[in-house]
């Protein structure tokens, strides 16, 4: 996992909620599961991303064909900062976005960078793996678990963007 801002801040804390448990094929349909699970709590945020502003710019062309579930950390990187340049996402999104990844070295430098990943799952993956360690009501978890919902609602957005042009819309009647 990454060892960035977000690994530095939960080492000086004491965290330690990027280890594996378990036999790795148990371990991976437990995890999927859960991720899946966190995607459907989570639902939708059409307002994480200012898609009405991206419409104006005329960048759909940039985000045609987007899909969050098949994506490479180079990618992803490359996204967060073409949004993070225009304002369209915070700087800690830009920087949660930049180092998702599945594969890190030693020094937190991704092994491989063009490999696709479900960046969805990854991110949800980091919610319950905050949950499941006991760590809701921590100033960390107080703080990560809005911010790994906030990069998955942003790449919801951009997929839906990107396929149709549109934002995603708020149900208003009663």
């Amino acid at each position: 996992m990454s060892m960035g801002t977000v690994g530095a801040w939960a080492s000086a804390a004491g965290l330690r909620i990027f280890v594996p448990d378990g036999a790795p094929a148990d371990r991976a349909k437990a995890v999927n599961a859960k991720a899946q699970q966190v995607l459907r709590d989570l639902g939708k945020d059409p307002l994480a991303l200012d898609t009405g502003k991206m419409s104006k710019d005329k960048l759909r062309s940039n985000f045609k064909g987007f899909d969050p579930s098949s994506v490479s950390p180079d990618q992803l990187g490359k996204i967060s900062s073409f949004l993070k340049e225009r304002g369209l996402i915070s700087p800690f999104t830009a920087s949660l976005m930049l180092n998702a990844g599945e594969q890190f070295d030693k020094f937190g430098v991704q092994k491989k960078p063009t490999e696709k990943f479900n960046a969805l799952e990854y991110f949800a993956t980091q919610i319950s793996t905050i949950q499941d360690r006991s760590l809701n009501g921590s100033q960390f978890s107080n703080y990560m678990v809005p911010e790994y919902k906030r990069a998955i609602n942003v790449l919801q957005n951009l997929q839906q963007f990107g396929s149709t042009g549109a934002s995603m819309s708020i149900n208003t009647r009663a």
